[in-house]
C-alpha cells in the first residue's frame, strides 16, 4: 500500500467514523429533542387542564352568584306581591266586616259574647266594655244579657271586651285585636 492509499484509507475511516458518530449524536440529539418536546405536550395539556378547570370553577362561582341574587330578587318581589294582595285581601275583609256591622247578626254576636263572659265567672264582679260606636245597643245589650253594659273610654274596634278582676281576666273579643292576631298570623303560600 502506498502512502496515498494508505492516506485514503484513513480518510475513508476517518470519515466513516465520524460520519457514525454524527449519526449518533444526531439520533441523541433528536431523541432528547422528542422527550422535550413530549414533555413540553404534556406540561402545556395539564396547563391548559388547569387553565380550563379555572375558568369552569369561575363560570359556576359567576352563575351561582348571579342565579343567587335573581332568585333574593324573585324572592323580594315574591314578599312583596304577598304582602300587596294580604293587604287587599284585609282590606275586602275590613269591608265585609264594616258591613256585618250593620247587621242584626252583629247585634246577635255581642248577645252571644257577653253571655258566654258572664258564663265564665258567674258568681265574679265582671265589668263588660262595648266600644263607644255601639252605645246605641247599650240598652238593647243589657235587656237581653241581663248584664250592666259599661261603654268604654275609647275605641278598640268594636266587639266587646270584659274584666274579671278577682281573676286578672280579660275577654278579649275587639274586631281589632282579632284582626291583627289573624293578620300576624296568616301567609299566603304560593
Amino acid at each position: 500500500m502506498t502512502t496515498d492509499d494508505k492516506l485514503r484509507h484513513f480518510m475513508d475511516v476517518s470519515m466513516q467514523s465520524a460520519m457514525s458518530k454524527k449519526e449518533s449524536m444526531v439520533k441523541e440529539y433528536k431523541a432528547g429533542l422528542d422527550i422535550q418536546f413530549e414533555n413540553y405536550k404534556e406540561d402545556t395539556k395539564t396547563k391548559y387542564q388547569l387553565q380550563e378547570k379555572a375558568a369552569l370553577e369561575g363560570l359556576r362561582r359567576d352563575f351561582s352568584k348571579e342565579f343567587s341574587l335573581q332568585q333574593q330578587h324573585i324572592k323580594r318581589k315574591l314578599t312583596h306581591k304577598k304582602d300587596e294582595l294580604k293587604e287587599k285581601i284585609f282590606s275586602e275583609v275590613t269591608g265585609l266586616l264594616n258591613d256585618f256591622l250593620l247587621s242584626d247578626d252583629y247585634t246577635e254576636l255581642l248577645v252571644r259574647e257577653i253571655n258566654f263572659s258572664l258564663s265564665v265567672a258567674p258568681a265574679e264582679e265582671i265589668t263588660i266594655f262595648i266600644d263607644p260606636l255601639d252605645e246605641d245597643k247599650k240598652e238593647l245589650l243589657e235587656t237581653r244579657t241581663g248584664a250592666d253594659i259599661t261603654i268604654s273610654a275609647y275605641s278598640f274596634g268594636r266587639g266587646m271586651r270584659a274584666i274579671i278582676p278577682s281573676k286578672n281576666i280579660l275577654i278579649d273579643y275587639s274586631f281589632n285585636s282579632k284582626l291583627h292576631e289573624i293578620k300576624d298570623d296568616y301567609t299566603i303560600i304560593l
